[in-house]
């Protein structure tokens, strides 16, 4: 039996280590990359932006560290903001799992504050190697969120990394109001949501390890940037799972999906548990025909007493066993 749980990664702070070892094995470190000692000093800090709060929970499967996640929320727009979803394997139980127990408690701690969010976006990166979208994090995204109604938003739109060059990326957006977004998100509604996106989610990260003063000048030169690029008219196209022009032209790495394995711990002691059994049931058995063979009944009556005992208390064992 699988069992999932998550739990808000600072209130574990030994499995810290554990969460950032995921992140760094899920991401792209070229395109993709956050300084793992901002993560962390993120994860625990508890000054908190009244313009924006930040979510970290790690992922738990049969009580064994699986997954970290990042989220941040805009309140300025009601966007919620997925900075990564990381598990330990590439699998759709796991991650889908994951996004939606993320999703409800973030929905939950919210609304005890009167907030909600209408969006939910990410950043779907476009960098490419020889023709190819190299990045296997957002290829898996874009799979992934193709099955629960993301789009992708047709208007220019860079990454900011303050500490080198921006890369060009796409929105993906889903509305959280409706199945999905039926009709265009305008551009000056675009432009709203990234400026949140920028000053308020990118600054108040940058700013405490950078120039603030260059940190936003650069943040507002960004958004310049989209602004005299955006057309008038833009649309958003829905994410392609099965029919995706871009897996057909060969332009999209394909992404391995890993089966959601039992832990060679857990099959080690499987193995012990199954050799004791076999010991007990051999052991009992031979107790049985010694004491058969000298017509001794009280005694075969005190052994099977005891085999029947053994067997119960084997079963409640082993039942406990695969529960946890």
């Amino acid at each position: 039996m699988v069992t999932f749980s998550i739990c808000e990664t600072a209130k574990r702070k030994k499995d810290i280590d554990k969460a950032i070892d995921i992140y760094l094995s899920t991401i792209d470190i070229e395109t993709s990359y956050t300084n793992t000692n901002q993560i962390k000093e993120h994860i625990l800090s508890t000054n908190t932006p009244t313009n924006r709060l930040l979510f970290f929970y790690n992922l738990y499967v049969n009580d064994r560290m699986f997954g970290f996640a990042e989220y941040g929320y805009l309140p300025q727009t009601q966007t919620l903001v997925i900075d990564y979803i990381c598990t330990k394997e590439r699998n759709h139980c796991a991650f889908y799992t994951f996004y939606q127990l993320t999703i409800d408690e973030i929905a939950k701690k919210l609304s005890k504050q009167n907030l909600y969010f209408k969006y939910i976006i990410t950043e779907i990166s476009l960098a490419q190697k020889n023709g190819l979208y190299c990045d296997k994090d957002s290829n898996y995204f874009r799979k992934m969120l193709s099955m629960d109604n993301f789009v992708l938003l047709k208007y220019p739109y860079y990454q900011p990394d303050l500490e080198h060059k921006p890369f060009s990326f796409s929105i993906a957006i889903k509305s959280v109001s409706e199945s999905s977004i039926s009709s265009p998100l305008n551009a000056d509604s675009y432009i709203e949501i990234i400026e949140d996106l920028y000053l308020n989610h990118y600054g108040k990260w940058y700013e405490r390890y950078l120039d603030r003063d260059k940190v936003y000048t650069d943040l507002n030169a960004l958004l310049s940037r989209i602004k005299k690029e955006i057309a008038p008219q833009k649309d958003s196209n829905k994410i392609a799972l099965v029919s995706c022009p871009v897996f057909e032209a060969g332009k999209c790495q394909n992404v391995n999906i890993e089966p959601l394995t039992v832990s060679k711990k857990i099959k080690k002691n499987i193995t012990l548990v199954l050799l004791f059994c076999f010991w007990l049931m051999i052991s009992t058995l031979s107790l049985v025909l010694v004491a058969f063979a000298n017509n001794q009944m009280s005694s075969i009556i005190s052994t099977s007493i005891s085999v029947i005992s053994g067997v119960i208390t084997i079963f409640l064992y082993i039942r406990d066993f695969f529960r946890n």
